[in-house]
């Protein structure tokens, strides 16, 4: 059942603000409150997923936009684990990564201007190890790059492996394919997404993510 459409023009700008709109909005006029939103990578950047997770209590089966990926054949940050407990990368050759390299006279961040945060490598470590040439060659030390939201990302990819995500996926393939024709094109309107409010989970699927508190 359709309960919204918000029109936007074809960028991702838009469309995720569209999205957002349509969230608030289905609350408001039917007391119906999202527990799942399906959409496509469009929707997946850092930003959009934190915002469904931390201020809409929306869990995000939606495909996590990532440009960190390498294109040269070195390890992927994926193959780097990350240790939540004490804030730190451990690479293929077990060696750690952290935000900070040395101390500074006056106190810095480990966010930098971007919103990013860079876990570095000993250069000594790297220059020593056998696995250098697989991890970053022609580059004294190895790199890896956090976003500040990456822990709502990393929620979105253990989503992805569940089955409550792989059947939303073929729900709105299914969907789609049943769209009556018309002569307006749909990529001229933006993209649309499921916003999900069956009560049925699979068993598989973490709980459902609770509505933020007033106040």
């Amino acid at each position: 059942m359709i309960v919204d459409v918000e029109v936007t023009t074809a960028i991702r700008p838009a469309e995720v603000t569209a999205q957002r709109t349509m969230i608030d909005r289905t609350p408001e006029r039917f007391g119906i409150w999202p527990q799942r939103l399906a959409a496509d990578t469009g929707y997946g950047d850092a930003a959009n997923i934190a915002w469904l997770v931390h201020e809409r209590g929306i869990e995000p089966h939606i495909p996590v936009f990532d440009q960190a990926r390498r294109r040269t054949g070195s390890f992927q940050r994926d193959e780097f684990r990350y240790d939540h407990q004490h804030d730190l990368y451990a690479c293929p050759g077990s060696k750690e990564l952290f935000p900070r390299r040395r101390n500074f006279a006056a106190l810095r961040g480990d966010v930098d201007q971007d919103g990013f945060i860079r876990y570095r490598a000993s250069k000594h470590d790297c220059d020593a190890c056998a696995l250098k040439p697989q991890c970053c060659p022609g580059q004294p030390n190895r790199i890896v790059i956090r976003s500040i939201h990456e822990g709502t990302r990393d929620l979105a990819r253990d989503l992805a492996k569940t089955d409550a995500y792989v059947t939303s996926r073929r729900e709105r393939k299914r969907s789609r394919c049943c769209l009556p024709t018309s002569s307006v094109s749909l990529s001229s309107t933006g993209r649309a997404c499921e916003v999900q409010t069956a009560q049925e989970t699979s068993s598989s699927s973490p709980p459902p993510l609770k509505p933020p508190q007033n106040g």
